[in-house]
Parts: C-alpha cells; sequence; structure tokens
C-alpha cells in the first residue's frame, strides 16, 4: 500500500531535495499527440480463406470524421483503408457490428482524443459524477490506493456490487482502453442506482463526501488518502476582557464559501474566517450567569493537502419563492496561500508537510440555473503537477463527458477570471486577505440585482487545490493490477475487432439491386467501385438469384446476355416502383462521388442496342397499370399482368391522356379502357370517368401508384364497373376475432362487411355461440367500455381486418348509459359494496333513491344501524384517494361529473342527520398531528364555505380542536423564539400545512418536511384561492405551535447540560446531533438579503451562519429510502 508524504521519502532514504527530484523523473508520461498505424489485419475468428493485404494507413487522433465527401480524392483514400477480401469479412459478420451499435450507438466507435484521454459517457444526468471521477482519476495518490487494494470475495462481497471493485476497473479503462469513452453504468450499479437515479442531478461537492465514506466502508486503508482531504478547524467563542475562550476542534473536508458580494477565493476566505462580534441581547451568557460580549467564529487548524472549496452559488429567495444562482465574478487564484487563514499560533516550517502555498489542479464548472444544468471540469495532468510554478497554464483538460480536449490560456484565463483583471488592472483579491472591505456589504442589498439569476450562466462551482511538494506517488505504485491488464486488453481486441468491421462499413455501399422482371439482390462494394463496374457486378449477382430462383429464368432474363453498354443503374423506390435519378456519362466515376450513400436501392435497367436511355424526368407521371383478369380470386395483382405507363403531361396529366397510354400499351381501343384507382391512404376506390380532369389534382393519383384496367365488352362510357364492386368489396371485407363467453382468448373468427351495423354483428356472432343477441354485449377488450350504440356501423367504430372483439355476457347498456363503481367513506378510508349502470338524465334525488334499494338489498353488515333513507345519503364524486365535490338532489348526473364513461368512481357517506351542505360550501379533511407523542389523528370532515378567509378558517379549525386562534396574523412572520409557551395564558397557538392525499401513507418525517405557516399565506386571503386552493377532499395538517416551542426549548436545554461549555456552532461548523426535530431557530433580525445555507449529511447538519440554532439530526436528514444506498445527504438554503 503506497502510504503519501513521510513514509515514502523514509523508505527511499533520499533526503528532500533528492527526493523531488526522484519523484519528477518517476512520474508517469502525459500522452504526447502521436500518429498511429491502423492495419487492416484478419481479426480474431475471421473464417475467410484469404488475408486481406497488409496496408496501413496512418492519420491523425482525433481527426474528425470525413463524412460523405463526394470527391474522387476522398474516395481513394477510403478505398486504401480496405482490401475486397475486407468486404467478404464484412459480410460474414456483420451481424456482430449491428449488435455492438444497436447495443452502444455510433459514438461506440468515434476516435480517441488527440489528448490520449478518455471521456465517460453520460448516462441521463451524471455529469457531475463523470467531474468527479476524472478528478480523482487525475490524483495520483487515489490512483495509486485504487490499483494497490485487492478484492476479496469473501469480505467484499461479488464484485458486481462492489464499490473499489468497479472503480479500479473503471479506472484500469481510463488508462489503457482504446475506446474515447467508457461507461459508468457498472459503477452506478454497485452504488445501488437504478436508471431512474441516473436521470436525476445532484451536488457534486455531496457525492464527493458520501464516495469516500463508502470507500472507507470498504476497505479501511482508505483512510490514509481522505486523511489528504480533511483536516481540523476551531470553533471557538472567546471574551478578551475576561480572558475567558471556549474552543470545538472539528473536522472539515472542504470549505464552503461565499460567492455573493466576494470579488475573489482570497476574500471569500478572509470573510469566513473572521470572527463575529456578539453584543447586545445576542450576548455570550458564562456558567455563572454574567453576559458578555464576546467575538465568535472559525479558524483553520490545519490544512489538509488537499484542499476542497465549495462556492456556494445557490440560494433561495423567499420573495420569489424560488431558487436563484448567485453568479457575481469572482478571481481564481491559480497559487494560493493560506498562511493568512490558519491560526496565527500555528508553527511554520519549511517542510512539504507545513508549505502554506497551494496550487490549484481541478475547477468544477457548473453551466445552467439554479434549477439544473450541466457539470464539467478542468483538471491538470499528473504529470505537469511538479511544474505548475514554470508553467502554470500548460496541461490543462477539458473533461466534460465523452468528449476530452486541451484547454487554452485564454479558456483557462476567462474562467479564472484572471483576464477580467488584467483588464481592470488588478488581480481580483485583497491586499488584507482577511478583509471583507470589497466594495459591498455581503449582508446588505447591495450588488443582489445583479448577482442573483434565475438564468443560465457557467461558473466555477467548487475547487480542489493541491499542497505545493507533495510527493507524487512513484511509478511503481501506479501500475494497475495484472488481472485488470488482461480484461483491458482482452477488451481492447474485441473492440478492435469491430471497429475495424465499422471502417470496413465506412468504406462500402451496399446496394439492394432490382430488375425489371422481378428478381432482387444485395450487392456490398467499395465506395471506390466505379459505377460500369458495379452494373457489372449487379448483372452477375442477379444472375446468380435467378439460377437459384424455382425454374431458373436467367437464361430468359432480358440482362443475362445483353451487352455491357445495354445495362444501366439508377435510383429506385420500391415502394412506388419507380426509377429515380440516372448517371448519365458518369459510368467511370465511384459509388462514392456520384452521391450515393451507405445503402441504396437501384434499378438495373435493359435497353435494345438501337435505343435510348431515357433519362430521369422527376415531374414525370409513371403508374402500375394492373389488368384485371376476373378468374383470379380476391383481385390479387401478383396473378394479373402488370405494366409500367409513363403519362404524357407530366403532373398535370389527365384521365384522357392516362386512357390513351394505357391504351398504347396493352394494344387496346381507347373506349374499351376502363380505369379504377385505390386510394393507398384509406384504401377508397374510384372510377377515373372524366378524361378533362387531372389525376393528381382531381383524383388524387400520385406518380408511382398503381391503377387497375378494366377492358369492357362495347365502349366503357356508361359502363357499370363490376371491378369497381369487387375492389370496393374486398376493401370493406375484414376478419374479426372473437372469444367464447367467459373466455379471454379469442379463438373464433369471422369475416364482416365495415358497412354493416354493430347489431348486425352481434346477431351474427350471437348464431355462431347459439345465445340471444339480448343476452351478450360487445366491447373491444374485456378491460374497455361496451358498445353501446348498435346502430353505427363498423367502419364508424373504428374495425379493421384483424380487430378483436370482446363478446360479454349481459344485456347491453344505453348510449346514455355508463357502468358506475360505488365505495361507502368511512373515518377516511373507500370500501367497494358494488357496481350499477347508471342513465346520464337521471337526477342525483332519483339515483339515491335507486342507492338506497340497492343498499336495503345487502347485508346487514354492509350499512350496520344506519336507517336506509336518502335524505341520510351524501353522494360525492371520487378520485383516487380524495371524494370530491358533493352532488346536489336537483342536479343531473351527467352534468355533474367531469367524466362520463364506464369505470366511473363515486363515494356514498351514511349520514346520521338530513344534509346541510349549501351550493357554496366544501368538504375538507382535517388531521391534527402531535408531533410530541408522534401521532396522528383520523381525518376529521370539516364544511366550510369556499368563500372564507384564510383566519376564519384558523378560527373555527383552533374552536374545533382545542387550540385558541391566533390572531389575524397567525403565525405568520412569528420567530419560532417568541412562540408563547404552554400555561401563559395566552392560548395555543394554530399550526397549518396542506397535505395530499397522494403517495403512500403519510409519517413522522413526512410531516416535518411540509411547509407549515406558509408566509404567503395572507389572512384575508380565500381559501379557494392559491396558495392554499382549497377544495372538496382537501387535506389540512393542524399542530399546536406552543408544543413545538416547548420541544425545542427542552432539546435545547438537554443539549446545554450534556455539554454545559459547548457554545453554539459558528459558519461552517458541525451541528449537534441528540435532537429528533425537523426545525432550526433564526433570530427575527436577521436579514432575509443574508441567505441561510444547511446541509445535512450523514443526520449531521453544518450551516454557513452562527446565529443558528437547533438540532441537524432533523426530519430534513432523514431521506427517503429509495435514495441510493450510500448518497445519503441533501442540502437546501433558506
Amino acid at each position: 500500500m503506497w502510504i503519501p508524504n513521510s513514509a515514502l521519502q523514509e523508505s527511499l532514504n533520499l533526503p528532500q531535495e533528492e527526493f523531488s527530484d526522484h519523484v519528477s523523473q518517476v512520474v508517469f508520461q502525459e500522452p504526447q499527440r502521436k500518429r498511429t498505424p491502423q492495419s487492416s489485419q484478419t481479426l480474431q475468428g475471421s473464417t475467410t480463406s484469404k488475408s486481406p493485404s497488409p496496408i496501413v494507413e496512418y492519420k491523425e487522433q482525433g481527426a474528425p470524421s470525413s463524412g460523405h465527401q463526394k470527391d474522387a480524392e476522398l474516395a481513394c483514400s477510403l478505398g486504401s483503408q480496405v482490401a475486397e477480401e475486407d468486404v467478404l469479412l464484412y459480410q460474414e459478420r456483420k451481424g456482430e457490428l449491428q449488435e455492438a451499435i444497436a447495443r452502444h450507438g455510433e459514438s461506440y466507435f468515434r476516435e480517441k482524443s488527440a489528448t490520449g484521454l478518455l471521456g465517460l459517457y453520460n448516462q441521463g444526468a451524471t455529469c457531475y459524477l463523470n467531474s468527479l471521477l476524472q478528478t480523482l482519476y487525475m490524483t495520483p495518490e487515489v490512483r495509486a490506493f485504487v490499483y494497490h487494494w485487492k478484492h476479496d470475495p469473501t469480505s467484499h462481497g461479488p464484485s458486481e456490487t462492489c464499490i473499489l471493485a468497479q472503480l479500479q476497473s473503471l479506472f484500469a479503462q481510463l488508462e489503457l482502453s482504446e475506446q474515447a469513452a467508457v461507461n459508468t453504468k457498472q459503477l452506478t450499479t454497485s452504488f445501488g442506482w437504478g436508471s431512474a437515479v441516473a436521470f436525476q442531478q445532484h451536488d457534486v461537492q455531496e457525492l464527493l463526501r458520501v464516495l469516500f465514506d463508502a470507500l472507507g466502508q470498504t476497505s479501511d486503508d482508505f483512510a490514509a488518502v481522505k486523511a489528504l482531504y480533511e483536516a481540523h478547524l476551531e470553533d471557538y467563542i472567546t471574551c478578551p476582557e475576561r480572558d475567558v475562550t471556549r474552543c470545538r476542534r472539528e473536522p472539515y473536508m472542504d470549505l464552503q464559501l461565499n460567492v455573493q458580494g466576494m470579488p475573489s477565493v482570497e476574500s471569500a476566505l478572509g470573510f469566513y474566517v473572521q470572527p463575529e462580534t456578539l453584543d447586545g441581547d445576542n450576548r455570550w451568557e458564562l456558567d455563572d450567569g454574567e453576559r458578555v460580549a464576546a467575538l465568535k467564529g472559525l479558524r483553520l487548524d490545519t490544512v489538509p493537502d488537499i484542499l476542497t472549496l465549495h462556492l456556494k452559488r445557490f440560494l433561495y429567495d423567499w420573495n420569489l419563492g424560488r431558487r436563484l444562482k448567485v453568479n457575481d465574478p469572482q478571481t481564481i487564484p491559480l497559487t494560493l496561500d493560506m498562511a493568512a487563514y490558519t491560526k496565527s499560533d500555528a508553527v511554520q516550517t519549511p517542510s512539504a508537510a507545513s508549505q502554506p502555498l497551494y496550487d490549484l489542479f481541478s475547477i468544477f464548472i457548473h453551466s445552467g440555473t439554479a434549477m439544473g444544468g450541466h457539470y464539467h471540469c478542468y483538471a491538470r495532468h499528473p504529470a505537469s503537477l511538479q511544474t505548475c510554478v514554470a508553467d502554470p497554464f500548460g496541461h490543462w483538460y477539458d473533461f466534460n463527458d465523452a468528449v476530452v480536449s486541451p484547454v487554452s490560456e485564454t479558456e483557462l484565463k476567462r474562467m479564472l477570471g484572471t483576464a477580467a483583471a488584467e483588464a481592470r488592472g488588478d488581480h481580483g483579491a485583497d491586499p488584507d486577505p482577511k478583509s471583507v472591505s470589497v466594495g459591498c456589504d455581503p449582508s446588505g442589498t447591495q450588488g443582489i440585482k445583479s448577482s442573483l439569476s434565475s438564468g443560465s450562466s457557467a461558473n466555477a462551482y467548487m475547487l480542489m487545490y493541491r499542497r505545493r511538494g507533495l510527493p507524487v506517488p512513484p511509478a511503481d505504485a501506479l501500475q494497475m493490477p495484472e488481472s485488470q491488464r488482461v480484461v483491458i486488453e482482452e477488451d481492447n481486441a474485441r473492440y478492435g475487432a469491430l471497429r475495424r468491421l465499422k471502417q470496413i462499413q465506412d468504406c462500402i455501399v451496399e446496394l439492394r439491386v432490382y430488375s425489371q422482371d422481378g428478381l432482387q439482390c444485395t450487392l456490398p462494394l467499395l465506395k471506390t467501385t466505379s459505377l460500369l463496374a458495379a452494373v457489372e457486378k449487379a448483372r452477375e449477382a442477379l444472375c446468380k438469384a435467378a439460377a437459384a430462383s424455382p425454374g431458373g429464368v436467367c437464361q430468359s432474363s432480358a440482362f443475362a446476355d445483353a451487352p455491357l453498354g445495354c445495362l444501366r443503374l439508377r435510383k429506385y423506390s420500391r415502394m412506388t416502383g419507380r426509377g429515380g435519378e440516372t448517371f448519365t456519362a458518369r459510368e467511370a466515376e465511384s459509388l462514392l462521388s456520384v452521391g450515393l450513400g451507405p445503402s441504396e436501392e437501384m434499378l438495373l435497367e435493359v435497353r435494345g442496342p438501337a435505343e435510348e436511355w431515357q433519362e430521369y424526368n422527376p415531374d414525370e407521371m409513371m403508374l402500375h397499370v394492373v389488368k384485371w383478369d376476373p378468374r383470379v380470386a380476391g383481385c390479387a395483382p401478383e396473378g394479373c399482368e402488370q405494366r409500367t405507363v409513363t403519362v404524357p403531361g407530366d403532373q398535370k396529366a389527365t384521365v384522357g391522356s392516362l386512357r390513351i397510354a394505357v391504351a398504347s400499351a396493352y394494344g387496346l381501343p381507347v373506349d374499351r379502357v376502363c380505369l379504377v384507382h385505390a386510394q393507398r391512404r384509406d384504401g377508397s376506390v374510384q372510377v377515373l370517368e372524366e378524361d378533362g380532369r387531372e389525376l393528381r389534382k382531381d383524383y388524387h393519383v400520385w406518380s408511382g401508384e398503381q391503377v387497375w384496367l378494366e377492358v369492357t365488352a362495347d365502349s366503357a362510357e356508361g359502363h357499370t364497373s363490376a371491378l369497381f364492386r369487387e375492389l370496393e368489396e374486398k376493401r370493406n371485407t375484414i376478419t374479426v376475432s372473437y372469444n367464447e363467453l367467459g373466455a379471454t382468448q379469442f379463438d373464433h373468427s369471422m369475416t364482416a362487411d365495415l358497412t354493416q351495423t354493430l347489431a348486425k354483428l352481434k346477431a351474427d356472432i350471437a348464431g355462431r355461440l347459439k345465445v340471444s343477441p339480448e343476452s351478450i354485449h360487445l366491447k373491444r377488450n374485456w378491460r374497455a367500455a361496451q358498445f353501446k350504440n348498435e346502430e353505427e356501423t363498423l367502419r364508424a367504430l373504428g374495425l379493421t381486418d384483424g380487430s378483436v372483439v370482446y363478446v360479454g355476457e349481459g344485456a347491453p347498456r344505453k348510449a346514455n348509459e355508463c357502468l358506475m363503481k360505488f365505495f361507502l367513506l368511512s373515518g377516511g378510508k373507500f370500501k367497494q359494496v358494488f357496481e350499477m349502470p347508471v342513465s346520464g338524465s337521471l337526477k342525483v334525488a332519483d339515483l339515491k333513491v335507486l342507492l338506497v334499494e340497492r343498499l336495503q338489498s345487502m347485508d346487514q353488515s354492509v350499512v350496520g344501524d344506519w336507517t336506509c333513507k336518502s335524505e341520510l345519503l351524501r353522494l360525492r364524486e371520487k378520485k383516487d384517494k380524495e371524494a370530491r365535490k358533493v352532488l346536489r338532489d336537483d342536479a343531473v348526473v351527467k352534468k355533474m361529473l367531469l367524466r362520463w364513461s364506464d369505470g366511473q368512481e363515486m363515494a356514498m357517506q351514511l349520514l346520521n342527520q338530513p344534509e346541510t351542505v349549501g351550493a357554496e360550501d366544501i368538504i375538507i379533511q382535517v388531521r391534527r398531528w402531535y408531533p410530541a407523542a408522534k401521532r396522528l389523528e383520523d381525518p376529521t370532515e370539516v364544511v366550510v364555505c369556499r368563500q372564507s378567509s384564510v383566519a376564519s378558517l384558523r378560527a373555527m379549525l383552533g374552536t374545533k380542536f382545542g387550540l385558541g386562534p391566533d390572531g389575524d396574523s397567525g403565525l405568520m412572520g412569528t420567530d419560532a423564539d417568541e412562540a408563547p409557551s404552554v400555561g401563559q395564558g395566552q392560548g395555543c397557538q394554530l399550526g397549518l400545512a396542506k397535505g395530499t392525499t397522494f403517495g403512500p401513507p403519510i409519517d413522522d418525517a413526512g410531516l416535518s418536511k411540509l411547509k407549515w405557516n406558509d408566509r404567503a399565506l395572507l389572512p384575508k386571503m380565500k381559501i379557494s384561492e392559491p396558495p392554499l386552493s382549497l377544495r372538496d377532499g382537501s387535506l389540512l395538517f393542524v399542530r399546536d405551535e406552543a408544543e413545538m416551542a416547548q420541544m425545542r426549548r427542552d432539546s435545547s436545554n438537554s443539549r446545554l447540560s450534556a455539554a454545559p461549555d459547548r457554545a453554539r456552532p459558528a459558519r461552517g461548523g458541525r451541528l449537534a446531533k441528540s435532537s429528533p426535530f425537523s426545525e432550526v431557530q433564526v433570530p427575527k433580525n436577521r436579514p432575509k438579503e443574508q441567505p441561510l445555507h444547511i446541509q445535512v449529511y450523514n443526520g449531521t447538519a453544518e450551516s454557513n451562519s452562527a446565529d443558528v440554532q437547533g438540532p441537524p439530526e432533523s426530519e430534513l436528514g432523514k431521506l427517503p429510502s429509495d435514495r441510493p444506498k450510500f448518497l445519503q445527504s441533501v442540502a437546501f438554503d433558506l
């Protein structure tokens, strides 16, 4: 195991100066931009008899793809990579390549970056993870530990679920893989993440902590690496007059610095360690009870070898009610002197372990808004860590997911803010780093409008510095395990084979060639193949296809013995059967230069020696004419004579010109030609009768479509077309499948006419099933609504050929009826009791009478001792787990419901007295929460007028639940410290929060997260308006705020008695771990412009403010169980 710092130097027995020289020599070298050979050697597993010619092409790594160029020089360049034998190899192993592309996509075969460094694929929203992983990989100490660690299945479990094992594999791939980027899927699977988590963006600073915790749980030896990132600070409070100081020493992994109003990182650090004065009402109370003025703050006891600075760029604006991003410019130093921010009595020595100078080596950048965005990082290559002073702007790379690129000096200066600082003539740092006089008041409002934004921007979010002189692990400590090397080399061999196949694919064109007599073949050719050579190869391939077909028609094919000059290839559309672009006088050019893509449909045409080629006309009207043979059943075109006809007039061709062209093609008199056309869009059939009308404009006949020819016995004028009737009958005839009664399998089928009614279909099915039509109904499927209007045609119902129809028992419902489900509502719980068809024209009062009759007929256990009267029955619309609108007796059922269809759910409530709910009233559910006892009462229904104010609602609920009203102001703006306690004579105060009936049952953790006493909820607001927006079925929670205040005081007293010398935590300090509650207390005079940031991490809360008091292990820290198994932290702003 490689041990950081002094242990390595002692083992080598070298002085400090010689040791530094030794490290700079053995550090692994940065990959150079180089020319690498790409050979067409035989792929593994190849079964070709000939080896491809050893053609080697040198090309610059990372060069952009050539794309589809049409010049001959590029065609020759592509051809130099692939020999003819490679085309055969591609045909044999084409399936492997297609499978790889389907699994990984085309980007799998991208060129590796010219930097020699690999990227990481984004799984959806894992850019923050990719940035952190690349930085850790660029940290030699982390890489040395990961490589040296050995997986033990007995103690570490399967490698698939072991984070360190997957991290080791990922680092090995980043070092040796031949791919342009690698996937992190196996690593995130070991985290316990599913696909949903991969699409949720988290915080990179949060992830660093939890990842290190997870690695530490896997291996105790990781503590040596984690120690590089950890140091200690002192949270102190002191009274200079009384010479009394209390201090608490705490570890830290990062420093959270304010950005707003801080022009530089140095000024933010100065503000971080500047003490605040406790005076006035905020004086410090000593053990003897005396309250004295004091200074309270933080000081850095030690600084870690790798220093992490978190720039806080997100806060919550209470006025706007949304998160905002702080876009204040802030200069970032490449070299940071931490001497000014550490304890004044710290002893500084010239040894590397105590050097106060730090060099920047990683910048995490967030691009986007406060609601989301994208992470990427700039990082220095480890090979340049010893040259930071001599070359501060060199060897920086941008790791942006799958793309890795060098960072220029200009780009780096722009991100550091030094370019703007140089333009101003300063360097962004304050003369005194501990001073906070930076031209604006961080706690005031100056500069807020310019710095806060909901728009998008790119800013530095987290910085990592490395102590200057920190030894770099030697080369042998950075050797990956041999087992990983073997695996990566095997993967590279497989990838190289697939990449070679992809290279071959990029150099060939796959032609699907068709002949005029129906033959077809697939012909892969090099892009450098000339068009004339392609014609000859196409004829050979079609002759083989003809010989392999039944009867062997090769000798009768027109192209078999035709001279090569009488053959040509042209583009072709199989769908329309129409020839496309021709390539006259370009026969000597390559397939690439004439513009053929990777896959093309081509037609091999033949002409007579004395004939001329017909050139391509994009506007020509070319139609496929099928001569109808009445002897062919079903009007199948395959059994009839077909010819292709070009109609004069192009796109303005008329029916008359088509009739003449068809008569000429078939040798018929024009007056005996009857033309019928079936629309491709909907299959409708029409007879083309009027010779003067245009085919395209009037009959919607398009080039390439099919037209039927019916030869009449005499003149076609006034002829009744038998073909029209047969095509129409064919169009309207469908096959319908149906089931046996009580079965769900559609084992029976029958033919039906789309023009017939549903009643006719049902009668036919009933006859086949030998039941009465009145005893069955039809549906699309067993879950769908019934077909109710039996006079509709099958076409109007949307049935098509192959449709299924479910046959159910029972008479069909009427068109205005729907099948409703009725539930009994009691104690906030629903119980389904029956289903019943209900007419939409029925009044609610009449429906209640029918329901009471149905309830009377049921078992006594359903209604108990309830008096069965319609005036004691309340009927409400049910939506999921909510009972909503109350149906008034004088209303029509259908008009009272938002949705009218089968499956509509209704709730019934059994009352003890007649209904008293008025037209302007709503019924809400109210539940009281007892936080001390962790108990939640069952819902209580409360009737309230929808026009009531918030103040009147509070008063009514306070009376109902024994909680005295708290006045018009409620608790809005009341500080928690000022909440009256029980027994003070002021009564109790009502806490109010709106809940939801969706999702799983709520618990104490969920209750604490509700928005209690919303500041936006003013006393005079109507309860039916935002933000409360109450309606029928809404859920409210109430609690006693005096009880909550007493619990806070008890918690505070218990902490003070357990640790009497412990002061309140300062900025960045960790809070106590003793309280189970969910609130923190903030003094009332705290300015809203100074945001409060709280982070709960593994049960411990951190705050940026010294005036925050309260339990950190709060309900806010109890995360849902579906979070990643080691990602157990959350951050938020107040």
